[in-house]
């Protein structure tokens, strides 16, 4: 073998080698991390977690608002769902949205910010019933609906423990069986 042709076979080889020890994100570009702003999928839906916000009490207008009880406050996570292929599963229930919080506990959502505000009272009413705001559910919800093709942005209640205006707690948001979506739940100054 001439030195050119085991020149090309030793460029060849390093090339194999420095190509199979490289993960697959090294290759063709990281694999984003879930996270706000960053879009989950199945291949049937995209989750977007877009921004979330913290607040003791949602307002509709100056006369009408709704305050959960004492010890817990609103989370509202905005998210966009886009049904990519998914005919028979168009229709999201409530129970189908929730939190995780550090200890795994699992907080489900209890409204749509685009209800009435008798729905979210009514949904507050059943929580004041249990000492806890955990694995409660929505029985009697409207359901959010998302035609195939479509995307749909929906601002999704949850009441979760109070939490001061110093402390940044991690929660991870999922629907259904995609991968959850971490994000830091902090108070927002301006």
């Amino acid at each position: 073998m001439n030195n050119k042709k085991l020149s090309q076979w030793v460029l060849v080889l390093i090339l194999s080698l420095t190509i199979s020890s490289c993960a697959p994100g090294q290759i063709f570009g990281p694999t984003p991390t879930p996270g706000v702003g960053v879009p989950v999928s199945d291949g049937k839906w995209d989750v977007t977690l877009l921004l979330t916000f913290l607040s003791r009490r949602l307002n509709i207008n100056e006369d009408n608002y709704a305050e959960p009880k004492d010890g817990t406050m609103f989370l509202i996570a905005e998210v966009s769902f886009k049904n990519k292929n998914d005919p028979e599963n168009k229709i999201i229930h409530l129970n189908e949205l929730s939190l995780l919080d550090t200890n795994g506990n699992k907080i489900v959502a209890i409204g749509n910010i685009d209800w009435q505000l008798t729905d979210i009272h009514k949904q507050l009413e059943q929580l004041n019933d249990f000492d806890t705001y955990y694995d409660i559910g929505c029985t009697n919800c409207e359901p959010i609906s998302v035609e195939q093709g479509q995307t749909n942005s929906n601002n999704i209640v949850f009441v979760i423990p109070f939490q001061n205006e110093d402390e940044n707690i991690l929660y991870k948001f999922q629907f259904r069986n995609l991968v959850m979506i971490p994000f830091i739940s902090k108070w927002h100054t301006k």
